[in-house]
């Protein structure tokens, strides 16, 4: 990677070697709380993505593909992507983020459970993504615990007390209902459906198809997809497709030819979809990089 996006050392691990053979040292996927550094044009790509995360981008800004289409995260903005799902971001300038993984029984604090904030959920509310501002006092804090990450304290106990304060902030500056929005992805009956799916989808060609795999008459799952989801089953494997496309002309060095086998096309029909749904043509998409 080109030069840091952090300026010189704050304060330096004292006995580093100690903590980086620690048994609780937990870096990358292993742990809950971690960073992300992408220069201008750099791509971010997280398939099918292990834990649900709160994505706080402390600095720079993102193009983000969700839901079909592009959405922008801005610096001091915070997102969530579910567990199952993939996320695909294109820095449009020094970007640096922070994020923190959690399960769904992650309390807001002692009395307040996410599966409480369903009842704050506005009753015409989408499925897309939701963006908010980080609060003043938040920002301060995920700055100071990206500073003390970049100086490589990934302690495991430290990450999930970490976690746990940044739950605690939320739960004391934000109103339910914009907490319900932002963790809408992971909240209400229909969750361990949703996970399912989201775990599953990209096996499948067809709606059909991923029915029979989940043991259901196309009817009953396609009527809990649409209760689940807020949208028919084909609209969104079609999102879901047209996600993995661009992440794998932009992320990979596969043939036009071998991506159009991957996703069961002609190389020409492969091209004719990328111009309707993209704008551009493969050789085109991966001109930008």
């Amino acid at each position: 990677m080109a030069k840091t996006l952090y300026p010189d050392a704050l304060c330096a691990l004292e006995y580093a070697e100690e903590h980086f053979v620690c048994e609780n040292y937990m870096l990358g996927t292993k742990g809950v709380l971690g960073l992300l550094e992408r220069h201008r044009g750099q791509l971010l790509v997280r398939d099918a993505v292990v834990r649900s995360s709160l994505l706080f981008l402390l600095s720079g800004r993102f193009r983000v593909y969700a839901q079909g289409g592009y959405m922008p995260l801005s610096d001091g903005q915070v997102t969530m992507v579910a567990a199952g799902d993939s996320f695909y971001a294109e820095a449009e300038e020094d970007s640096l983020l922070l994020y923190c993984a959690f399960d769904r029984n992650m309390p807001l604090c002692h009395k307040f459970t996410l599966e409480t904030l369903a009842g704050f959920l506005p009753k015409m509310a989408g499925r897309q993504a939701t963006v908010l501002p980080v609060k003043p006092l938040l920002l301060r804090y995920l700055r100071l615990t990206s500073d003390i990450l970049h100086e490589r304290l990934f302690c495991v106990h430290y990450q999930r007390i970490t976690v746990e304060t940044v739950f605690l902030l939320l739960r004391g500056f934000y109103t339910k209902e914009e907490l319900a929005l932002l963790f809408r992805p992971v909240l209400g009956e229909g969750f361990d459906f949703r996970d399912q799916v989201q775990r599953h989808y990209s096996v499948w060609n067809t709606v059909k198809e991923l029915a029979a795999a989940m043991d259901m008459s196309l009817a009953t799952f396609n009527r809990k997809f649409l209760d689940a989801f807020g949208k028919p089953a084909g609209q969104w494997l079609l999102e879901k497709k047209k996600e993995r496309i661009l992440r794998d002309l932009l992320a990979t060095k596969d043939t036009v030819a071998e991506l159009a086998d991957k996703y069961h096309m002609s190389p020409n029909y492969f091209s004719a979809f990328c111009k309707e749904n993209f704008g551009q043509s493969p050789s085109e998409i991966r001109s930008r990089e």
